[in-house]
């Protein structure tokens, strides 16, 4: 789940835990720029997709 960048920022600075056995506490790669690449990432998929359905919704015939 995305975070606020101040708790990615916090995150970031604790050394990560080892021992735990729940795979989202690992936090060796969240950093804030690899979380602001990621929002930038998917804000781009979700553009695309949402362009892409509005020209099938486009092409379609008015079904009613």
């Amino acid at each position: 789940m995305p975070r606020s960048k101040t708790r990615a920022r916090l995150r970031a600075a604790r050394p990560p835990v080892h021992d735990a056995a729940d795979p989202m506490d690992d936090d060796s790669d969240r950093t804030p720029a690899r979380m602001d690449y990621l929002r930038r990432d998917i804000r781009r998929q979700l553009k695309l997709m949402a362009a892409a359905r509005a020209s099938r919704e486009a092409g379609r015939p008015d079904e009613a």
